[in-house]
């Protein structure tokens, strides 16, 4: 992951030093001198933003807390060489993700990029995860073959015959099935996909159907089986 970086202090040395040292490490730096320059170089593209607590032309909190009001989604970080433990409490309260002294260290800077590019990394898993759990599902692309599958999923969303989908492996047959299920008069109950590669096949009637409590050595508790668990919804079988 490159991430794309704003620098935000009124020394020219230091924009100039941790600027180059960030581009050097493969890193986007944008920089700037100042409270109202920052306004000028932030956009939706900056994933984290180094923000100086003391500013010729302002003060870095309150550059935090304008900033964090239009763009909520970037990571900030104080860096100040003369704070007070007060201050580096009120930018954490703010929103700051960290607060770092002057002189910068350019080892400390890299270990702490690396952490906030695995917790964007981690973000990104949970609203994927999200979208998932909410049904936000998209059919990619505007090909023929992709138009006449929109085609297809429609006619055959509404009806209750069962479907197979056919196709090569990765190529998005279980994001199909969804498109269904989610088109379909069935899309507010459950989507139960189950992967029968992984299945025993020992197992697979007590998985598919079910079973009672006490039904065979080891059934603590009733097992309602994916055919139970997937009505009024939808079951894939991949």
């Amino acid at each position: 992951m490159s991430l794309k970086i704003l620098l935000v202090d009124d020394e020219p040395n230091i924009l100039e030093s941790v600027g180059g040292a960030l581009r050097r490490s493969g890193y986007q730096a944008v920089t700037a001198r100042g409270f109202h320059e920052a306004f000028a170089a932030c956009d939706e593209t900056i994933d984290v933003a180094f923000l100086d607590v003391w500013l010729e032309d302002g003060d870095g909190v309150e550059l935090l807390r304008r900033l964090q009001e239009k763009f909520p989604a970037i990571i900030y970080i104080m860096i100040s060489g003369h704070s007070t433990i007060a201050t580096a409490v009120e930018a954490i309260k703010v929103g700051a993700y960290d607060f770092l002294e002057k002189p910068l260290s350019l080892d400390k800077l890299e270990i702490l990029l690396e952490h906030i590019k695995e917790t964007l990394a981690l973000k990104e898993q949970r609203d994927n995860l999200l979208g998932l759990l909410e049904g936000e599902y998209k059919l990619v692309g505007d090909s023929a073959a992709i138009r006449e599958l929109r085609r297809t999923i429609t006619r055959f969303a509404p009806e209750e015959s069962p479907v197979m989908i056919t196709g090569e492996s990765g190529t998005g047959k279980e994001l199909v099935a969804r498109l269904l299920h989610q088109n379909s008069a069935r899309a507010k109950g459950p989507f139960v996909a189950l992967n029968c590669a992984a299945l025993p096949l020992e197992l697979s009637e007590a998985e598919l159907f079910g079973y009672e409590k006490g039904a065979f050595t080891g059934a603590g508790k009733a097992h309602p089986g994916h055919f139970r668990r997937a009505a009024g919804g939808t079951l894939f079988l991949d």
